[in-house]
């Protein structure tokens, strides 16, 4: 039995309202980019594509989400995905949502390997932001 992997990986092709919730995904975050307390487009090294968004959590942070935006490696941008941040700041979290290239211009080889510096800028840096270094989690779309 074939698979039908783009079924499988794209809701695109599944969700009849696909277009509404993307809408509704950036008009929240919007919003949580002018409520919040952020730094935006942090570079997290060389590549134009290589920046992160940082939300600072409320009063003391218990540590940090890096948040790794959907898109099916080859869609999106870490603005569209700026509402996963509230709900976490104010539970005490920061959060950082990281940009990526996308294919087919690059590999997933190569996203991963721009995940692992976000990462690793995260622990170096974090601290700069008020979260805890020795606290990382990575979550995604």
């Amino acid at each position: 039995m074939t698979k039908d992997y783009e079924k499988l990986y794209n809701p695109r092709t599944t969700v009849s309202n696909f277009q509404d919730v993307v809408d509704k995904w950036r008009l929240d975050s919007e919003r949580a980019r002018a409520t919040s307390d952020c730094v935006l487009n942090i570079p997290y090294d060389a590549d134009a594509t290589e920046k992160l968004d940082i939300f600072r959590a409320k009063g003391q942070s218990k540590g940090v989400l890096m948040f790794i935006h959907g898109g099916y490696w080859r869609a999106f941008d870490k603005k569209d995905f700026s509402f996963v941040a509230p709900a976490l700041t104010n539970a005490g979290i920061t959060v950082a949502v990281p940009n990526y290239a996308l294919c087919p211009k690059v590999t997933i080889e190569h996203i991963v390997c721009q995940m692992l510096q976000a990462a690793a800028w995260l622990y170096r840096n974090g601290n700069n932001f008020g979260a805890p270094r020795h606290r990382l989690y990575v979550a995604g779309h």
